[in-house]
């Protein structure tokens, strides 16, 4: 049964409504910014359903994950990412400039022609595949189709980079955070190790962000996709985001009446903040429920009463 019987016979749509949707694909997106600028494209609900569809469609038949891949994977996080490097002295950061963009037929084509089927895919089927997930030739950051295929694509990539870390004298740890490159060792990493790996993000017609590779030294909090790294060789939340937390929590217990907003926002936050530094936030809890009411019970209070 072709890919496209399938989705017809899973999602109760005809093939024609299948095929209008991917023949006019571009008009089933919205593109907008977010606050930082930063591009988004939107699909629409029927082709996001496709697009699910798909995703549901490679899970269930293929388990391959990069394991130097660290976000998008279930049981991976920014957290996870970090502690691969806490040992380490040195990190290289690196960033692959417009990455889901980049990732289009030629690294995505392997992927599918390789997945371990009854029957392999058609030239049909991946046809398909490509006009459901691909706008102007490469992935989009807003599909929720384009994390997991550009993991899978990109595991030859993470395979032959770790190959070049691990060779590396000293030895170089490598993860990968979606776009973001992480490389440590106890020893200083050069910059003719970042030449290598420009080479090879050539190799798979990608290209490196040279404005945003940094060397970090044992002398600084090290940065790894938003968590932070101390002297003490220990994840945190670091100091920037230490004194935001403690900022909005005071903002928030000198307010009579809260709104709703300011609630879900300030709990997002301490959320967020718990998963990488407990300890600290419960420590700054205790400390602002001495302004008069508790923070959690404030925040609480804040939610139930706009429902009402």
């Amino acid at each position: 049964m072709s890919i496209l019987n399938k989705m017809s016979d899973n999602l109760l749509l005809s093939d024609t409504a299948i095929n209008t949707i991917v023949s006019d694909v571009s008009q089933h997106y919205r593109r907008f910014k977010t606050e930082s600028g930063r591009p988004i494209w939107q699909p629409s609900p029927q082709l996001k359903i496709l697009q699910y569809w798909v995703v549901d469609f490679l899970r269930s038949n293929d388990n391959s994950a990069s394991e130097y891949a660290t976000a998008y994977e279930r049981g991976c996080s920014i957290l996870q990412n970090a502690k691969r490097h806490e040992d380490s002295n040195h990190v290289l950061r690196m960033d692959v400039r417009h990455f889901f963009p980049s990732v289009g037929r030629s690294l995505i084509l392997p992927y599918l022609n390789d997945l371990d089927l009854t029957s392999r895919l058609t030239n049909d089927d991946i046809e398909l595949i490509f006009g459901i997930v691909l706008l102007n030739g490469g992935l989009t950051i807003g599909a929720p189709s384009s994390p997991i295929i550009a993991n899978r694509a990109m595991i030859p990539f993470d395979l032959k980079v770790a190959e070049i870390a691990e060779s590396n004298n000293p030895k170089v740890t490598y993860t990968r955070y979606s776009d973001d490159l992480f490389f440590s060792s106890r020893s200083w990493i050069d910059g003719s190790f970042a030449k290598k790996i420009e080479s090879m993000l050539h190799e798979y017609g990608l290209e490196a962000n040279p404005q945003k590779t940094k060397f970090l030294g044992s002398g600084s909090n090290k940065m790894m996709a938003g968590v932070a790294i101390n002297h003490e060789h220990k994840t945190s939340l670091g100091q920037k985001r230490k004194a935001l937390l403690r900022q909005k929590l005071y903002s928030f217990m000198l307010q009579d009446m809260p709104s709703e907003m300011d609630a879900h926002r300030l709990l997002g936050f301490i959320t967020f903040a718990k998963f990488i530094e407990p300890n600290y936030v419960n420590k700054m809890l205790v400390k602002y429920s001495s302004y008069g009411d508790d923070v959690m019970l404030k925040i609480a209070k804040a939610l139930k009463t706009k429902q009402h």
